[in-house]
């Protein structure tokens, strides 16, 4: 029994990361409209680490050292949800967001509400990324991180096309695990029209676009290449 145990647990080592953690990847490689990448190891997006999914720390372990882990998770979920597990040099950020109450998925009439509360996250976010890798993570890492995530990829300039296939990819990730309870798929036209609203609406302080916009890299590199390297 315990030599099957280890061939199990090889296997899931040799197997890519995305197909044993619920909803995680690592942004790197988006392209802006410009041509330029945005870096592995520096912004990722997964549903909620949470022991009870037995995701342990060591899959993550030399990935993205030094993190900043943004749960946008109410305190509710939280206590609900039971402990993560977290890396031993990741930090954690509890930022939460309550957005049930404008519709789920929210409703683009209230995408003024919506953004009000996204709005701090989204800048600390953008500020936090440029000196330290980042995971933005909710319960499922589909509709906040969703809509946050693509919010920091428009401030990045990333090509409106791969912002709504990463946006709709949150669907094939979450289909690939069972969970206790039912749940919504993200619909790209939502995506789409919330980008639509942030063309107009996402008034961000000209400094913190251009240090964040100053980690893309040029088209020839695409990887990481400070201290915080995988």
């Amino acid at each position: 029994m315990s030599g099957e145990k280890d061939r199990t647990y090889r296997e899931r080592r040799c197997m890519p990361i995305w197909d044993l953690i619920p909803n995680f990847r690592d942004l790197g490689g988006l392209r802006s409209i410009s041509g330029r990448l945005l870096p592995t190891g520096r912004l990722a997006r997964t549903a909620a680490l949470l022991q009870a999914r037995r995701v342990p720390s060591a899959l993550l372990a030399g990935r993205m050292p030094g993190a900043i882990y943004f749960d946008l998770r109410t305190d509710v979920e939280v206590e609900y949800h039971g402990r993560l597990d977290l890396p031993v040099d990741w930090s954690y950020q509890h930022r939460p967001v309550f957005d049930s109450d404008l519709g789920h998925p929210v409703e683009a009439s209230r995408f003024e509400e919506a953004l009000e509360r996204y709005h701090p996250i989204i800048l600390e976010i953008a500020t936090q990324v440029v000196t330290s890798p980042v995971v933005v993570s909710c319960s499922l890492g589909k509709d906040r991180t969703g809509f946050v995530v693509a919010a920091l990829l428009y401030l990045l300039e990333v090509a409106r096309g791969e912002i709504l296939s990463d946006y709709a990819l949150s669907n094939e990730r979450l289909a690939l695990f069972r969970f206790d309870r039912p749940y919504s798929s993200v619909q790209v036209n939502t995506g789409a029209t919330w980008l639509d609203f942030l063309s107009d609406r996402l008034r961000t302080p000209p400094e913190t676009v251009s240090a964040l916009r100053g980690i893309l890299l040029p088209a020839a590199d695409g990887q990481y290449t400070s201290k915080q390297a995988p």
